[in-house]
């Protein structure tokens, strides 16, 4: 492990290592005491020994919490041996990537409803405009749940290959969404998608979302990937309508106090 000062101090990832496994540690966005541990895969089961290690280090590097990345069910199995507890459960959703994207289909969702109050055009982000896209972030998230800068810098060097784009909104230039697209050979996802309350209904996250499909396909990728929580039924509509499917699999969020050593 890599040694760190206090929570409030740090703003690098800390990386643990340990028995040919990894994780990245920094504070949970918007809430220094909880640290976010997300290891390098999300998919493997890392051994309960391992985990109280990690544990005990972050409870003497002044965590009060520590939470998980989005765990696939067979990665929970030692976070529940030692006391973590679900604290968010995300749907699985894919799309398959057709060869074209018709105009018809482009357009009719990227169509806005009758609320519609002026044009918007997507745009190329940058990594100094982050800061804005995290506040905008945060009002389109359930408090606590909302990404920070580095957050959504993670989640544009997630994948090999990645894109950021930027809904404005052309009578006043404001941000009003932004979708951050990975792709890894013929697989993509889309990493995060946000949109400002107040410019919803008017067809901002169906534009997104097509165009980050566009973007994949034109690289040749053939499906993507994305999630949300599970009652979030507005966005899961948005994705059916936008051709993705609900898979079983389910991810899951998982904190446990640190009030002890493990």
């Amino acid at each position: 492990m890599t040694k760190a000062d206090s929570p409030t101090e740090r703003s690098n990832a800390q990386i643990f290592r340990g028995a040919g496994y990894a994780a990245r540690v920094r504070p949970w966005p918007g809430e220094p005491s909880i640290a976010h541990l997300v290891t390098v895969d999300q998919g493997s089961d890392v051994p309960s020994s391992l985990l109280r290690t990690w544990l005990n280090d972050l409870r003497r590097m002044g965590y009060s919490h520590v939470r998980t990345g989005a765990l696939h069910a067979s990665a929970c199995r030692s976070y529940d041996a030692i006391g973590f507890v679900a604290v968010q459960l995300l749907a699985l959703l894919r799309a398959p990537l057709p060869p074209r994207f018709t105009s018809r289909t482009t357009q009719r969702a990227a169509s806005p409803t009758p609320r519609r109050t002026g044009d918007v055009h997507l745009r190329r982000g940058t990594d100094s405009e982050l800061e804005r896209l995290a506040f905008l972030d945060r009002q389109a998230f359930q408090p606590g749940w909302g990404l920070d800068a580095t957050s959504i810098s993670d989640a544009m060097n997630a994948t090999p290959a990645h894109r950021l784009r930027v809904a404005v909104d052309e009578s006043n230039g404001a941000r009003i969404g932004y979708a951050v697209t990975g792709r890894a050979g013929k697989s993509s996802f889309l990493q995060r998608l946000a949109v400002d309350p107040a410019a919803q209904r008017r067809g901002v996250g169906s534009r997104l979302v097509v165009d980050a499909q566009v973007w994949a396909r034109r690289w040749r990728a053939t499906t993507m990937t994305v999630n949300t929580q599970v009652d979030n039924l507005a966005a899961l509509r948005l994705y059916g309508d936008c051709g993705f499917v609900l898979l079983t699999e389910q991810l899951t969020v998982m904190q446990r106090a640190l009030d002890h050593d493990v």
